[in-house]
């Protein structure tokens, strides 16, 4: 049908009423792309679809949609080696046991939509690498101790190493010596080292390492010698935390690329039962 035609039956309102009808992104986005056909065999399927769509929904209400996240773009980021953040993994998660779940509800209710049920069944389940992800990455999308026996120990080390180098710091916010020398007493963080806020006037008399200064110029950043040692073990194993936790996400990054093809079919599939149960809707 050419665009005259279409701007004639004014087919972009349906399109966006149809869009307003659908429950996630993925499905919206089909709904504004979708246009008739002249194939009498797909406009029929179609129908199937719309009638056991309205059906479906006037038994059972609403289907059991909630997680599906549009994850295209992070699924073909790590077929391509990328490493994706512990957000990413977990929308990716959340997505597949989304797709589970609708796979599951209408393959238990192909007798009232046998060809929603259809659909449903090309979703290859993969609890797998949803099990991987939540073995790996906590709730609130971060890397857990236990994901691997390496970052487990290094992060029970730098916790130690950390509460070390806290006290040896608070030492001085104690001695009365360096009291007048602080502009305040507290421990603050200037790039990746602790120090303390000396006031200018002291530099020559409290040693240690200059990391910063105040816009002003009044107070030094100033990295006690006697920490110095500390937070260089410190930083080390910042940093050997930081490396277990990318070999981390990159394995599990590695095992959703691989199942690319699973994936994106199963968004397709997700799209196409989304955009159904629309039309059922507006129906």
């Amino acid at each position: 049908m050419d665009h005259h035609t279409l701007r004639l039956l004014e087919f972009a309102e349906i399109q966006r009423l149809l869009a307003e009808q659908t429950v996630t992104a993925l499905g919206r986005e089909r709904a504004l792309a979708w246009l008739p056909s002249r194939d009498p065999q797909e406009v029929a399927r179609w129908q199937r679809e719309t009638a056991e769509a309205a059906h479906l929904l006037d038994q059972e209400g609403q289907l059991p949609f909630g997680g599906v996240r549009d994850v295209r773009r992070a699924v073909d980021a790590a077929a391509r080696t990328a490493t994706l953040a512990p957000g990413e993994l977990l929308e990716i998660a959340e997505t597949l046991a989304a797709a589970r779940r609708l796979r599951e509800f209408l393959l238990r209710r192909a007798d009232l939509a046998p060809s929603l049920a259809a659909i449903a069944r090309g979703i290859v389940p993969l609890p797998e690498l949803e099990d991987a992800v939540h073995a790996a990455i906590d709730d609130r999308a971060e890397v857990r101790d236990d994901a691997s026996p390496a970052l487990a120990r290094w992060r029970r080390e730098l916790r130690t190493l950390h509460q070390r180098l806290h006290d040896r710091l608070q030492r001085y916010l104690r001695q009365p010596e360096y009291r007048d020398m602080l502009q305040e007493p507290i421990v603050t963080v200037r790039g990746d080292r602790y120090c303390l806020p000396v006031k200018a006037e002291y530099r020559h008399q409290f040693p240690g390492l200059i990391h910063d200064q105040s816009a002003s110029g009044a107070t030094l950043f100033i990295e006690p010698l006697a920490a110095v040692s500390l937070g260089n073990q410190h930083r080390e194993l910042q940093l050997a935390v930081e490396r277990e936790e990318q070999k981390v996400l990159q394995a599990i990054s590695d095992a959703v690329g691989a199942r690319k093809d699973d994936l994106l079919l199963a968004l397709d599939l997700l799209a196409r039962i989304d955009l159904a149960l629309a039309k059922g809707r507006l129906s």
